[in-house]
């Protein structure tokens, strides 16, 4: 067995686990490389090729789908002109005014982080008395809208729909999807930070958080990684389903070292895993494994804020809490791990099924290391 074969017969073990060799892939459409391995493998195993046909993922919600209306705060003019002792008029009229109405949502979070910190030292500073009774139910709204005010400037922004488009410009992905994960981990502590401040009885200025936000955001929002990588895993995982169906059938029926020794089909079939899997297809699939990783546990950790399962619910599922229904069903079909059927599911099984398809070919005609390879 020559040592470049036991080198790729190693590297096939290692890709049985669950980290795959990271490499580089010319920036070129894969689909022409699936067609093209597809029939070398027909060549070689010896089968009718079928059609394959990829189901694109599902789409990401529309903001009208994840994003929570806000309370409304019912303060009449003189009730709002009684509260001119404290900071919290000012932070009223600004949000009322015509710009403060057209605030995105992560400023509008800043805003909910004030209201509970201002109001908090305004109810301390009136006497008991119905203004003061209000201004405490208006606090306990805003309190309790926190956790879906987080959401909004999340999962329900402008910059969250763009990281799940499916858009891209050639050579960006990569690059993007290091920014974002970064960005999205920054961002996690970030508003885990702000909320345990919000709930600090020391009344803080939160106008430093807007910048931070919009500068996280910025960079989310600036590139498509996590749409494109879930269009990447579609593709990937169901052409591996399909193809693996096929060797599968057509292995079992017409082995090609039925001996055990070396024949001149096995010798084929070397050179195509060599300059077809080895060479082309499994460093693409090596990268969308790794992309997936970095984003996906990035996406994951922030799914983590929000209120955890009930103790009998299965592993990866999410209570409705603060988040959307739609985002909930989104997840569990795209990237959930935990659900059999979701896109980034189907992707790790096909992609492990296609490696323990190729190690028992490689035994059986003495290729593997340890096998023998007499003959």
């Amino acid at each position: 067995m020559n040592v470049r074969l036991l080198r790729v017969a190693v590297m096939l073990c290692a890709l049985a686990g669950t980290v795959l060799i990271p490499a580089c892939v010319k920036n070129e459409r894969i689909e022409a490389k699936f067609e093209n391995y597809h029939y070398r493998l027909s060549n070689v195993f010896d089968f009718e090729r079928r059609p394959i046909v990829i189901t694109p993922p599902s789409r990401y919600p529309t903001e009208r789908a994840l994003l929570y209306q806000e309370p409304e705060l019912q303060i009449d003019l003189l009730d709002f002109l009684r509260l001119s002792p404290c900071e919290l008029q000012r932070l009223l009229g600004e949000r009322n005014s015509s710009l403060g109405r057209l605030q995105p949502p992560s400023l509008r979070w800043v805003y909910h982080l004030e209201f509970i910190a201002q109001a908090r030292a305004c109810i301390e500073s009136l006497p008991a008395g119905q203004l003061r009774a209000a201004l405490v139910q208006a606090s306990a709204t805003k309190q309790a809208f926190l956790l879906r005010a987080r959401a909004n400037v999340t999962w329900g922004s402008a910059e969250f729909q763009q990281l799940f488009s499916g858009a891209q410009r050639p050579g960006e992905v990569l690059v993007a999807s290091a920014n974002q994960a970064q960005a999205l981990r920054e961002l996690q502590a970030l508003l885990a930070e702000q909320l345990q401040a919000a709930g600090s009885p020391e009344p803080r200025n939160f106008s430093h958080a807007s910048t931070a936000l919009e500068q996280r955001l910025a960079v989310i929002g600036a590139y498509n990684g996590a749409g494109r990588l879930a269009a990447d895993m579609a593709t990937g995982g169901q052409w591996l389903e399909q193809l693996n169906q096929q060797l599968v059938r057509a292995a079992a029926r017409r082995p090609l070292c039925p001996k055990g020794r070396l024949t001149e089909r096995g010798k084929t079939m070397e050179r195509v895993f060599q300059l077809f899997y080895v060479g082309e297809i499994q460093p693409w699939l090596s990268q969308i494994s790794q992309r997936r990783w970095r984003l996906g546990a990035a996406l994951q950790a922030l799914m983590a804020l929000e209120p955890a399962a009930s103790p009998s619910a299965p592993a990866g599922a999410y209570t409705a809490g603060a988040l959307p229904d739609a985002l909930v069903r989104y997840w569990q079909q795209v990237w959930d791990l935990s659900a059999p059927a979701s896109t980034a599911a189907r992707f790790d099984r096909a992609t492990r099924a296609h490696v323990q398809f190729w190690q028992t070919q490689l035994r059986q005609c003495g290729r593997m290391p340890g096998a023998d390879s007499s003959g």
